[in-house]
Order: C-alpha cells, then structure tokens, then sequence
C-alpha cells in the first residue's frame, strides 16, 4: 500500500488527486505519437486558469482556496472522462487538460464554452458562497506548427492569456489571428535585447504642466521602440519587456537617458526641469535597486529633488514590505513618490495613508467624462479636496480637452498632461520647446 500510495504522488497532485505536470507531458507525448504513426488525426489540450484565485485565499482564507481547486479538479474531470482524456494541476490555479487522439468528432467550441460554464457555477464553502471563474485556451495540434508538445503548449498558452486580454471568463482557441500574434511575439522576443543594445529603445518626454499658472514644472519619460520602420505599442512591448526579464533594463535605458537630459536642460534653462519615470513591480525586486537610481542621479547630475518614481499599487499587493522599504531609502535620499493610477485598483486609499507619497496621479478614466457625468465631476472634487488635505500633488492625465482643463483648475488640480498641452515629444522636439517657451513662460490654455 505504501508502495502504490508513494507511486501515486509521484505522479499526481496531493491536493486535487489530478495528474501532475510530469504524467500530463507524458501522455500527450502519447498522444502525439499516435497522430505521428497514423492512429489518429489530432490532439486537443486546454489550459485552465483560475480568474482572481488570490482574491479567495486573501479574502476568505486558503482553507476556502483548497476547497475551490478540488472542486475544479472534480468538475473538469466531469467534462473530460467521457473523452477519455486527463485532467492535471500545474501548481497555483492552473489545470490542463487533454484529450485522448480518437476523439475527433466533437466541437472545440463546445468544450471550451462547457469548461467555462462549469467552472462558473457556484457552491458553498461554511457560510460563504463561492462562483468561480477561469479562462481557457484551447489548441489542436494540427493548427499548430511544428507538430511537437512544446509547440502545443505554447499554441494553448497563447489561447490563455488572448482570453486573459480580452476580460476572463471566457474561452479562446489558437487560429490563425493568434499564429500571427505568436510569430510577431516571438520575433520581439528576439529583437528586443538588440533593440537595447543598439539604443534603439528611447525615452519620449510629455509636459506635466501647472494648471494655475500654465508653466511646464517637468516631463513624463515614457519608453518607445520604432522596430522595421513603425512603432511597437507601449502596450505590446512593455508587457513582453516584464514576460522575458527584459523590463529592468528598459527601464534604466529610459531612466538613464532621460534624467541626461533633463540634467543638460536644466543647465541650459538655468531652471531646474521635474522628470518622472514609471518603476515596475520586478524592478522593486531587484536587491540593488536604491543603488542604480541613485547610481543614474550621481552620473547624470540630476539632482534627486528632481526625480519622481512612479508606481501602481501593484506594486504593494504583490510585494509590499519590500516595496516601502526601498521607496522609504530613495525618498529619504531625495527621490519624490507618485502613486500612478489611482482609481483603478482595489484598496489604493490604504496605500496613500500607509506611505508618504508626494504625488498622486488619478487616473484619466475619472476625468474623462467630468464636463458630461456629475459622478465623475462629484467624485473628482472630493479626491481632490482630500489630497489637499493630505497635502499630496494631484496630477490628472489624459487631459484632451479645454472643458476638462477649466474644470481641473476651478477645483484645484496642481498638474496635468495630456494631448490637450502636448502629446509625448522626442528629446530634440521638448528641448525646442524649452528653448521657445521655457519653464518661466507659461503654456496659454485655448480657449476655443
């Protein structure tokens, strides 16, 4: 018994007696084979996350976590065991799925719609209801090229995080959209660490301008890549930055370059000029990230005073005790502190009141609609009001409009950006508009 039990773990998972990693590789490779020598015509696996897991164990505990994974595990194997197939835990909340090779004659629209529906459905854990969620992605080795287990992994991986992007709770197949989005990914994979090399990835600079009095007190530096001629999407490539462990030096690249700028038009205006820059949750990982940025103020001659560091409270939910402790040495050291996003996440008025941030910037999403909806404007007042009190800078972005900029300074919002004042300039288009208008002259809101 002891024999057939330490057998068993060897193969499957403790918790949810599903298949592990390892005997899921091993049937697929099975399975694969089987379509190679003529038996079959295809095989079909899925990938199975669990939406918002944490949120379960943070909220009600890990006791209701391990509740809800069996539960999977027992309700795919419901879906899955009339195909033969098997079901596996990966570890976390992910599961796989694949189906035996004769199975052919069933829709994969069908099964991805059924591990949705299943999932979803409620059940009671002491005096909690608990409806879980996932997202799935779905991926048949004859779309997939190459033909092998890790091509298909990654086809199905692929899947996951397409029905990730576009909301959860929902399944997505690997076709030929997403071949096309999995070649060009690959191929910035590749690039990207020669794009760094070669300096082509670059900071572009937006004015953060003083509403009360129109100067420019400072820029945003934001990252960008021109790749074969045309711009690769922050959002495209930023992601694929952090995916591939590439995000630290991005980040420095822009840092660096940027504060060298700055450092050179503060002394050419004879004015000292702000620069904020965007920190990522991995770059708070590193042990020795206090000493890079106060490595890049000491070579570029930028005075710490000018430097503002911007985080997202993801930052804090992921890592908080170590996250405080490196924002507390730079801030001691000089360094301002924005929260980046505000209004986007789930507890970010802990975080204002559990660290002494300098700057808050509320999310465009809020000031978006204030000329149309009275909630936007209500709520904006009272952030507003509040921040003052706690004597923090509010900086709005995404400002496009002059109703919306009247409205920020009837209220009292310190700083805005925005295609209103400025879309994102290169270097040598803001150090023309430093020399033309400088910090001193202030940028006249148009009034029409």
């Amino acid at each position: 018994m002891a024999e057939e039990q330490a057998k068993f773990l060897a193969s499957h998972d403790s918790l949810t007696k599903s298949a592990n990693r390892s005997m899921f590789h091993d049937q697929l490779e099975a399975n694969i084979a089987q379509v190679g020598g003529g038996e079959a015509a295809d095989v079909v696996i899925a990938l199975v996350d669990l939406d918002d897991f944490k949120m379960i164990n943070d909220s009600i505990g890990h006791d209701a976590g391990d509740a809800v994974l069996v539960t999977i595990a027992e309700r795919l194997r419901d879906v899955i065991d009339p195909f033969d197939g098997l079901v596996a835990r990966f570890g976390g909340d992910e599961f796989a799925v694949v189906l035996a090779p004769k199975q052919t004659d069933f829709n994969v629209t069908h099964l991805g719609q059924k591990l949705v529906d299943v999932i979803h459905q409620e059940f009671q854990f002491g005096q909690s209801v608990l409806r879980p969620a996932c997202s799935v992605g779905i991926a048949q080795l004859s779309e997939v090229v190459g033909a092998d287990i890790a091509a298909l992994m990654k086809a199905s991986d692929v899947a996951l995080y397409s029905a990730k992007d576009a909301g959860k709770s929902r399944f997505q197949i690997f076709d030929e959209t997403l071949r096309i989005k999995m070649g060009r990914k690959m191929e910035l994979t590749s690039e990207l660490p020669l794009a760094l090399a070669k300096g082509e990835v670059r900071p572009v600079l937006q004015p953060k301008i003083d509403l009360q009095t129109g100067d420019i007190t400072g820029f945003e530096a934001l990252a960008r890549w021109r790749f074969q001629g045309k711009e690769v999407p922050r959002t495209e490539f930023i992601p694929l930055a952090e995916e591939c462990r590439l995000i630290e030096q991005v980040d420095f690249h822009i840092m660096h370059r940027a504060a060298a700028f700055i450092a050179d038009a503060s002394r050419s205006n004879q004015t000292p000029i702000g620069l904020s820059v965007n920190v990522s949750t991995i770059d708070l990982r590193m042990s020795d990230f206090v000493e890079r940025v106060l490595d890049v103020l000491m070579v570029t001659g930028l005075s710490s005073s000018q430097l503002t560091l911007e985080i997202t409270e993801s930052v804090f939910m992921q890592n908080w005790e170590m996250a405080r402790q490196a924002l507390k040495a730079l801030r001691e050291a000089g360094v301002r502190i924005a929260l980046d996003d505000f209004g986007t996440g789930y507890s970010s008025l802990s975080y204002v009141l559990e660290f002494p941030f300098d700057e808050i910037k509320i999310d465009r999403s809020l000031a978006r609609d204030v000329t149309r909806i009275e909630q936007n404007r209500a709520m904006l007042v009272h952030l507003t009001r509040m921040f003052h009190d706690l004597d923090k800078t509010v900086t709005i972005e995404g400002v496009e409009t002059w109703e919306q900029t009247q409205f920020l300074m009837d209220i009292g919002v310190h700083l805005a950006q925005g295609f209103y004042f400025a879309k994102p300039l290169e270097l040598d288009e803001a150090m023309a508009l430093l020399r033309g208008v400088g910090c001193s002259d202030p940028i006249v809101p148009r009034t029409g």
